[in-house]
């Protein structure tokens, strides 16, 4: 459960991130070379970087929360909760 909740929170992370970096960097393109002849590229390699970065901290975050988790006993962790 844990794993499935941290890939959909990468995956949807990933989904907002990425076209509104897209977006923002035309608009810097376009303020700051617009009118100077170069044609906007669409920067693959930091989009490729952005997505391995996102599911390394989401795989450490993962591995982090199993770690406690299976360290904890689930019945006294229940127990407190409900007191």
């Amino acid at each position: 459960m844990i794993r499935l909740e941290t890939m959909f929170m990468g995956v949807k992370s990933l989904l907002f991130g990425i076209p509104i970096g897209i977006v923002l960097s035309y608009i810097e393109y376009h303020y700051l070379v617009g009118n100077s002849g170069l044609k906007y590229r669409l920067p693959i390699f930091a989009i490729i970087i952005s997505i391995i970065a996102v599911f390394l901290l989401i795989a450490m975050i993962m591995k982090y929360s199993m770690n406690k988790i299976n360290k904890q006993n689930t019945i006294e962790t229940i127990r407190n909760e409900n007191i």
